[in-house]
């Protein structure tokens, strides 16, 4: 149950934001109308903001259309397995990286580390998500470092 709540908040999350996309968008549309180009750059402006409206369009439309295959998934009962295969689609498809590996080169970047942050290893709490367009992070995950340093580990950091 606890991973249909989580499931349902994140519906939620991406429903907002696509809405807020959508917004954008329509104030985007009206600039454009009142506005007519009538330079070449103007002219090049205007072609270059049509087809970032209209990518945007198919790409609320791709999300809108995940969002009802999440909700039918979720109204018929699937597995825990089956949606998280369908979520990772989802996510190839939006471009999407889920980062959960404490071994991540990025590790620092994508996440935010609680507790002491020179008792040991690092270990993800909560995953991060990252834009793989531009490799903002989209969420930022969890970390804490577990376990203790072992004495080979300050030999090298006083070597340093």
């Amino acid at each position: 149950m606890f991973g249909n709540r989580q499931q349902f908040e994140a519906i939620e999350k991406i429903a907002k934001l696509i809405d807020q996309i959508d917004r954008r968008v329509e104030r985007i549309e009206t600039v454009t109308l009142v506005r007519e180009p009538g330079t070449a750059a103007a002219a090049e402006a205007y072609e270059g903001l049509r087809k970032q409206v209209v990518a945007a369009v198919q790409n609320r439309t791709s999300h809108l259309a995940q969002l009802a295959q999440i909700d039918a998934a979720v109204a018929h009962g699937a597995a825990a397995e089956d949606l998280a295969e369908l979520l990772g689609r989802c996510f190839e498809q939006a471009g999407l990286e889920k980062v959960d590996d404490a071994d991540d080169p990025e590790l620092a970047r994508y996440f935010k580390f609680v507790g002491d942050r020179d008792s040991g290893r690092p270990e993800v709490i909560e995953a991060a998500y990252v834009d793989r367009a531009t490799g903002r992070a989209v969420r930022l995950g969890v970390a804490k470092y577990v376990g203790h340093r072992s004495p080979q580990d300050e030999g090298e950091e006083g070597t340093e």
